[in-house]
């Protein structure tokens, strides 16, 4: 009777390099210390995995809608970036990070209606947006009727707060206007920043020979078999948007992994999946000077003659 112990394995992955690289650790073992894999299964303890790379949002849809009620021939005239009526400015392809979003929202209030002004959009110390608008914004913009803002339904529910709750249906879509008032900054009752925010599960692959478990495929509603070490629900509160930092996973229930085959384990590998509210999934990377730690353990399942 061949008596097997409890194996942990710290599985680390450090990046080096200047360049961003898969985030793929690999385990040597060098000798085959699992000798059955059949008589062992093996269960996920614990992970670290910086996500600075990360993309939060694969397609936030965010839209901004300016209407101008200015034309050439009016006094003052319109500014030369917008047009009479409709002008729609439509956020650039995916977040990476809290500041694209901010600093998107600054280009379009502060000089998409140049020499006017409409306001600032930021976050205060307490991660609640903010809104503000002087005085002189205010009768100069808006008082005067020459502009009014809109967000569409995405960007509204991040701003939540900063916006009119009637929307206004245009160009396809429903929008909420832009609070304006004189009397400075306007900030949210609630937080909302962790709306931005799509990562839904962080999954572990690896070719270790598991039992391989369905995978549904919200985009082709499908599902295939793959082998996972762990599906970890993305939980943002553990998770600083605005840093992109300290991340780490201590699960309360460890679910164990059935191990397949009488062959010996000498290597293997675990690679990280980002999986979104969308559906879309994206390989894991890091940043130079980033690491992912995991930490798995390899447990006998029984005695084997």
């Amino acid at each position: 009777m061949a008596q097997r112990n409890i194996e942990r394995q710290r599985v680390p992955l450090y990046n080096d390099t200047n360049q961003n690289i898969p985030a793929i650790a690999r385990y040597m073992v060098g000798t085959e210390s699992l000798d059955n894999a059949s008589a062992y299964s093996v269960v996920l303890e614990s992970a670290a995995i910086d996500l600075g790379q990360a993309v939060l949002n694969t397609n936030p849809g965010y839209r901004v809608m300016i209407w101008c009620d200015l034309k050439d021939d009016t006094v003052p005239p319109k500014p030369a970036t917008l047009q009479y009526g409709a002008n729609y400015f439509s956020f650039p392809g995916e977040i990476r990070d809290v500041s694209q979003v901010i600093n998107w929202l600054y280009e379009i209030l502060h000089k998409k209606a140049l020499p006017f002004d409409l306001g600032a959009i930021d976050l205060n110390g307490d991660d609640l947006f903010e809104l503000n608008i002087t005085p002189a914004t205010y009768t100069n913009s808006y008082q005067t009727g020459y502009f009014q803002v809109y967000f569409n339904k995405p960007l509204a529910n991040l701003l939540e707060g900063l916006c009119s709750t009637i929307p206004l249906e245009a160009g396809a879509q429903l929008n909420y206007e832009m609070l304006t008032t004189a009397s400075g900054k306007t900030t949210q009752l609630i937080p909302t920043l962790e709306r931005m925010n799509k990562l839904e599960s962080i999954l572990l692959f690896t070719n270790l020979p598991v039992t391989k478990v369905g995978l549904a495929d919200a985009k082709t509603g499908t599902v295939r078999k793959e082998a996972i070490l762990g599906t970890i629900e993305f939980n943002a509160g553990q998770y600083n948007l605005r840093a992109k930092t300290d991340w780490r996973y201590i699960p309360n229930v460890f679910r164990h992994s059935t191990l397949e085959g009488v062959s010996g384990i000498q290597s293997y590998e675990i690679w990280v999946m980002l999986r979104y509210t969308n559906g879309d999934m994206r390989a894991h990377v890091l940043g130079p000077d980033e690491r992912a730690n995991i930490n798995i353990a390899f447990n006998p399942r029984g005695d084997i003659f």
